[in-house]
Parts: structure tokens; C-alpha cells; sequence
């Protein structure tokens, strides 16, 4: 009997709306009758409906030099950062004429298109009270990603303010889970009794895990004395 076989296929995803993957099915070699066989998709890596749109279906093969039939899967195109991803196809059952599945299993990835985001402060400048106790600081990111993102903050860099004395340094390893685009942490001030006029703290990103450094990396928050 003749064998039926479905090809991989690959998509570069796109940025918005859809586009058709296609998977080539084969039927080796030709039938002197017509032959249909069902398949539906799975999800893997991608899932529906988000990232490709599920289909089901029935491949056709009519006597006497057909031995192809195409399959068109619409992919979802969005702007996350994301791993490439796949899916796939299979081939069910010959639900017409004579035939046997070979390679029932057609892989489809889709590649990602999107770059990795940057990882910035919210603000250059930041600004506490001396008897604030703590100074909120917040990373984020210019866009919401399909991956973790990690990135190092630190307040270990001195300005005007001494360590220890005026604030305690801190490193700390910011998260954003997929989707996110906002990480706090917080910088500790001491209060003390002194008149020293106002004075400032370095803050610093760096590592980024999933993402690039994007400006500003630094920023300068000021204890208000």
C-alpha cells in the first residue's frame, strides 16, 4: 500500500496578525484511488491560541498524479521576546482508499522576531527623606517579555553619602517574570542627628539575564537631610 508522510515546516513569526505555515503531506507513490487521511494539531512548545491557531482537517489525494497536499496553519504573530517555539501536526487515520502512515508527525516552529528588551531605572533621580527609613526604587523594562528576565541592583556604589552611615548597601538580584515589566527593591536610610546637607547614592544595574542594559543604568538617589 502506499505510505503517507508529513514534512516539518518552520515560520519566522511576525510582529502582528497572522500567516500560514505549511506542511507538505506525500503519498508514496501515486494510488489508482482516492485516498483522504484526518489530522489535527497538539500544542508543544507553542500553544494555542495564542501563538498558532488550531486546525483539523483531511489531507486529499485523487488519482492520477496526485501524491501532494498542503496543509495551512495560521501563526499568531505578537512582540514577546520568546525562546522559538513549536507545535505540531499529526496525521490520524485514512478515513479513504488504501494507504499506510509513515511519518505521521510534522514538527512546526515558529522563530522568534523579537528582540530582547532593555532593563532600565523608572527614573534617573530618585529622592528620600533622611527619616524615610527606606527609599523605593524600581527597575523596568521597555517592553514585556515571553521569558524571565533577571538583572543585578545594587546600592553599593558610593556618591556623597557614606555606606553604612547614611544608608545601608544592598545587592540584590531583581526578577520579572514573564510579562512583567516592573521589579522594586528598596535601599535602607539611617536617620541621624547631624546637619550635613543633602547627599546622594549610586545605584547601578548590571547582568541582565534575557534582556540588554538600557539607559539609564545608573541613577542617583539623594537623601534629603
Amino acid at each position: 500500500a502506499p505510505t503517507l508522510a508529513i514534512s516539518d515546516a518552520t515560520l519566522v513569526e511576525g510582529t502582528f496578525g497572522s500567516s500560514s505555515m505549511v506542511f507538505t503531506v506525500t503519498l508514496t507513490p501515486a494510488s489508482g484511488q482516492v485516498v483522504r487521511v484526518t489530522y489535527a494539531t497538539a500544542n508543544n512548545t507553542a500553544v494555542e491560541p495564542g501563538d498558532y491557531t488550531s486546525s483539523a482537517g483531511q489531507a486529499n489525494f485523487v488519482p492520477p498524479a496526485n501524491t501532494i497536499d498542503l496543509i495551512n496553519i495560521p501563526i499568531n504573530g505578537d512582540t514577546l521576546n520568546e525562546p522559538d517555539e513549536t507545535f505540531f501536526v499529526n496525521l490520524l487515520a485514512v478515513t479513504q482508499g488504501s494507504a499506510i502512515i509513515g511519518d505521521g508527525q510534522g514538527s512546526g516552529t515558529i522563530i522568534n522576531d523579537d528582540p530582547l528588551p532593555t532593563v532600565q531605572f523608572s527614573n534617573p533621580d530618585y529622592t528620600v527623606n533622611e527619616a524615610g527609613g527606606t527609599a523605593a526604587i524600581t527597575a523596568t523594562l521597555s517592553a514585556a517579555s515571553g521569558r524571565p528576565i533577571t538583572v543585578t541592583a545594587s546600592s553599593t556604589l558610593s556618591g556623597t553619602a557614606t555606606p553604612v552611615v547614611d544608608y545601608t548597601p544592598v545587592t540584590t538580584q531583581l526578577t520579572f517574570p514573564p510579562g512583567a515589566t516592573t521589579a522594586p527593591f528598596n535601599v535602607t536610610i539611617q536617620d541621624d542627628i547631624f546637619f550635613e546637607g543633602n547627599e546622594t547614592v549610586i545605584l547601578d544595574l548590571s547582568n541582565p539575564v534575557n534582556a540588554t542594559l538600557g539607559s539609564p543604568p545608573t541613577a542617583t538617589l539623594t537623601i534629603l537631610d
